[in-house]
């Protein structure tokens, strides 16, 4: 488990990460990334609560696309086992990324799941970045300790940084046009 953890800690890293100029221009509010809001948590428990559970084969599949990065013919690097997405910087993280986007160049040592389904690979590509940017900017930090319970016993315990940042109101109680302004 503290192997696929540091994977997804490293992917929404690369998808999210800290902005400290962006803290010194604007205010420490937009120094936070994905990392400070927890949002490893989120896409492993988002993955885990398909139909079919995907977030062990998504891992090896970052593994494999980390793999390739550094392969013959790619970047001219010899393969070694122990390139992993975790381990390698953001950079080449953004590449293996890339990767999944031409899904046809890997090999057919695909994980298990995407073997007979490898379309799927571009369905996990966009649910990656979307699923990070929905967690982000969502109201998932905000939840605090209750965050990893089930969504009926989840409380929003304070208003999650991500809000702040972009300047979100919060939860409305209706739409404001049905609102009595009084």
């Amino acid at each position: 488990m503290t192997y696929m953890v540091g994977t997804f800690r490293a992917l929404v890293d690369t998808i999210i990460p800290r902005t400290p100029r962006l803290a010194q221009e604007y205010g420490l509010i937009q120094y936070y990334g994905a990392l400070d809001a927890d949002i490893d948590q989120f896409l492993i428990l988002s993955l885990q609560n398909l139909q079919y559970p995907l977030a062990v084969y998504t891992m090896e599949l970052l593994d494999l696309a980390a793999k390739l990065t550094y392969s013959e013919g790619y970047e001219g690097i010899s393969q070694s086992d122990e390139i992993t997405f975790s381990n390698i910087p953001p950079e080449k993280r953004l590449q293996a990324l890339e990767l999944l986007l031409v899904a046809p160049i890997f090999p057919a040592n695909y994980p298990r799941v995407f073997m007979d389904n490898p379309d799927w690979v571009l369905n996990i590509y966009g649910a990656l970045n979307k699923s990070t940017m929905f967690g982000y900017y969502s109201e998932w930090y905000g939840y605090g300790n209750t965050r990893l319970l089930p969504p009926e016993q989840r409380q929003l315990e304070f208003y999650p940084f991500s809000w702040e940042q972009i300047n979100y109101p919060g939860p409305s109680l209706g739409y404001h046009a049905l609102r009595n302004n009084g």
